[in-house]
């Protein structure tokens, strides 16, 4: 529904949603791709973790893992900027979020969230701001599912916690980051 592109974090918001709807699907754990993960290939056996996206290994190297916090983000080129490996994070978050209210919860507050506030080119930080407002429109300004929302965001890396009063984080705009051309200026004219 947000249309988010494939691409860094945008696109590893999208990875990250897709994992969310599974877990929504299949509620009796928060592991993904159990049942086609070849245990020789990812020692735990299962895809993804949600409630440890490191599943198991120590780095990038490891298969599986995934970084649980914006200090281990993937920042190099591969994986169209690491929409898979990055997902991680937002992954954990939902994983914070989920336990501190409980999954109905967090179901409805990340569906709004999604079709609501996401745009093509969200980041992190506006779906921590797109969660965090979600969870006001159902629940009010107030509520503990506010502050479990800034506290799951907070607790991967991804602005502050409920209690320090700083909350709101600025979001990115629209307008993407364009590289400088490296060819030749040239002036039209009439």
């Amino acid at each position: 529904t947000a249309n988010l592109e494939y691409q860094g974090q945008s696109g590893a918001l999208n990875e990250s949603f897709a994992d969310i709807f599974g877990v929504m699907i299949d509620r009796d754990d928060w592991q993904l791709g159990e049942g086609i993960t070849n245990p020789n290939f990812i020692p735990t056996g299962f895809l993804r973790d949600m409630s440890n996206p490191n599943n198991g290994g120590t780095s990038l190297q490891s298969p599986g893992w995934q970084p649980a916090n914006m200090n281990e983000i993937y920042t190099g080129s591969q994986d169209n900027g690491g929409v898979h490996i990055n997902s991680g994070i937002v992954n954990f978050a939902y994983y914070k979020y989920a336990i501190a209210t409980s999954k109905d919860i967090a179901e409805q507050v990340y569906d709004r969230a999604l079709s609501t506030y996401l745009t093509r080119s969200s980041q992190f930080i506006d779906a921590r701001i797109a969660v965090i407002q979600s969870a006001k429109d159902l629940y009010g300004n107030n509520s503990p599912e506010v502050a479990a929302a800034q506290n799951a965001f907070a607790a991967v890396g991804i602005g502050s916690p409920a209690s320090s009063g700083n909350n709101d984080p600025t979001p990115t705009t629209e307008t993407p980051e364009v590289p400088e051309n490296p060819g030749q200026d040239f002036i039209v004219s009439n």
